[in-house]
């Protein structure tokens, strides 16, 4: 596709955003723009997309326009239009290269910058052009997915009559009326926060075999390509000022970085909502969802959002890998770096009290059972630093075409632990021997946010899995 033109000059995109609005203007958050007409609309995850599709000289034709809605911003425009790069075009579309973005300011005094790039979308080459205006302290971005060479005059016009208004706009989230439960207690940060839009609050290990890359408004995180063609990435976003609650948070930012809602049922299956507290003492929520597709599709991708909230301001974490059934980096199948990433992450302007280990004991409490068709493992844990423990597996041997010996070996066992941060310290009575596992108690929904239940999730450093539990009723 490298013998493509330039679809639309930059600088026209541009200036125009300051011309004249016709009689049938429609307005969106704070956009206004006269839609191409007999074009098709839908309103999805907070986004409007216009599109159109057609035939043309024995070939099929495409033209989407996606608006997206403005959020709060103190970052430069071009510090805006890459983290709109790279989270709504770089990561969805495996896009290593930079474009070569142009600025320009209107008169209105919004400064817009557009870059473009072509790419293979579902099979069909496409020119994905990114618009991101910032101006009044908002930055908003509309994009641009077209078949090669077509759609000039739609275009054209749809960006004449395209305007951004300097009040009104802002994001939402169906969890607004319904935050997810409590159960934990919110932790003082003991140290200055970090300045607005700054990736220095971030510390964290980097994962064995992957590379890390630092911009100004971003630090990335790219593993090693694997032999199924996957390449995972994490990327680290600046902080922001906190404002709404944080699954609202969550759960807009998703929205807007992958074009889709997180809560949906179809075609994916419900996302997996996290929410909880770490020992480090911020606040989390995370989004787990496929995208793209269905379950078991090539084209659909893991996506995943975490926020933290430390201190006054929200830390935004992007992960993308293939489809979690097939990925060899966040996979259900196969190995999941993310557990690791979770529990190394600090953050400098929050900082763990030594009161808290009362609280974690407290949350602690009570019964854990994990069930698979073969394992089974439960423990009991009391406030007072006491556990006791039961585990069964059971094998299977076939004897003949009739027969199969069915062999269970379970064991049993109790003893003290300790709390060291993120860390539980198990030492057993009967031989002393002590086990150090990295834990975290939080809340989780796989129905969208409708129901929660508490969940135990334990890593043992010397294996490759995190093992969760659920618990169980008094």
């Amino acid at each position: 596709m490298t013998g493509m033109k330039m679809l639309v000059r930059s600088a026209s995109i541009v200036v125009i955003l300051a011309g004249a609005v016709a009689a049938q203007t429609e307005t969106f958050d704070i956009a206004t723009f006269v839609a191409p007409r007999g074009w098709s609309r839908a309103e999805s995850g907070g986004v409007l997309t216009l599109m159109d599709r057609r035939a043309r000289l024995g070939r099929v034709e495409f033209c989407q326009i996606h608006l997206t809605p403005s959020r709060p911003s103190q970052a430069s425009p071009m510090e805006n239009f890459q983290i709109d790069w790279q989270n709504r075009i770089a990561a969805p579309f495996m896009i290593t290269g930079r474009p070569a973005p142009k600025a320009e300011t209107t008169p209105e005094g919004w400064t817009a910058v557009t870059g473009y790039t072509d790419v293979a979308g579902q099979g069909s080459p496409m020119r994905v052009i990114l618009l991101t205006a910032t101006g009044f302290g908002k930055a908003v971005s509309v994009i641009v997915m077209v078949s090669p060479n077509s759609f000039h005059e739609e275009l054209q016009a749809f960006f004449q009559r395209l305007r951004f208004q300097t009040t009104g706009g802002g994001l939402g989230g169906p969890l607004s009326q319904s935050p997810p439960p409590g159960g934990f207690t919110q932790r003082e940060s003991a140290n200055a926060p970090a300045a607005s839009g700054s990736l220095a609050a971030y510390d964290y290990a980097v994962p064995n075999g992957w590379a890390r890359q630092q911009a100004a408004d971003r630090i990335v995180l790219t593993s090693q390509p694997y032999p199924n063609g996957e390449q995972c990435q994490v990327t680290m976003l600046p902080l922001r000022p906190a404002g709404q609650q944080i699954a609202d948070y969550a759960v807009g930012t998703f929205r807007q970085l992958f074009q889709a809602d997180p809560l949906s049922t179809y075609p994916s299956p419900p996302p997996r909502l996290e929410h909880g507290i770490a020992s480090g003492g911020w606040e989390y929520f995370r989004i787990r969802k496929l995208v793209g597709g269905q379950e078991g599709e090539a084209r659909t991708r893991g996506a995943m959002v975490l926020v933290a909230k430390s201190g006054d301001q929200y830390a935004t974490i992007v992960a993308t890998s293939k489809d979690f059934l097939v990925s060899k980096c966040f996979g259900e199948m196969a190995y999941d770096t993310w557990p690791r990433i979770f529990y190394s992450l600090q953050f400098k302007n929050a900082q763990l009290q030594e009161q808290d280990e009362a609280a974690m004991r407290q949350h602690l409490a009570g019964t854990w059972m994990m069930a698979t068709g073969s394992v089974g493992l439960h423990y009991t844990f009391l406030p007072n630093g006491r556990f006791d423990s039961t585990g069964a597996t059971q094998y299977r041997t076939l004897l003949n075409n009739s027969e199969m010996l069915t062999t269970t070996t379970a064991y049993f066992g109790e003893g003290s632990y300790a709390i060291h941060g993120n860390q539980m310290a198990l030492t057993r009575d009967s031989d002393h021997r002590q086990t150090t596992l990295y834990f975290r108690v939080q809340q989780e929904s796989r129905d969208s946010g409708r129901t929660w239940y508490d969940e135990l999730c334990t890593l043992d450093p010397s294996m490759t899995g995190e093992v969760c539990y659920r618990k169980q009723p008094n």
